[in-house]
């Protein structure tokens, strides 16, 4: 099997994960690589958000559909905390909908 390494430090040229849009172009480009092991390599990066890593974890589902497996390595031990403290609570979340109400929507708590 090929794989891609991908150095998320070099592709966004900066030591922090912010947005779910970063996320998102990230899953955009795992998309497009051929090579079914990706390895996303987080050296460099010092900062991630708790919204990059929901949106990176919600993606997570979706790599699996392309047949990519994704790899993370070499995440802080203060990202790794975080992201697996995002993961085991990204079940928790509930929705509550009030369709009956004029421009209704769902509100996820």
């Amino acid at each position: 099997m090929l794989s891609k390494n991908i150095d998320l430090y070099n592709c966004f040229n900066s030591s922090s994960l912010i947005t779910r849009k970063s996320a998102s172009i990230i899953f955009d480009e795992i998309s497009k690589i051929q090579e079914d092991n990706i390895i996303l390599d987080f050296h460099g990066i010092k900062y991630t958000s708790r919204s990059f890593l929901n949106e990176l974890i919600s993606k997570d589902s979706k790599f699996h559909l392309l047949n990519k497996n994704v790899d993370y390595v070499n995440m802080s031990s203060d990202i790794s905390k975080l992201y697996n403290l995002v993961k085991n609570s990204s079940g928790l979340k509930s929705s509550v909908t009030y369709p009956s109400l004029a421009k209704a929507k769902t509100i996820t708590i």
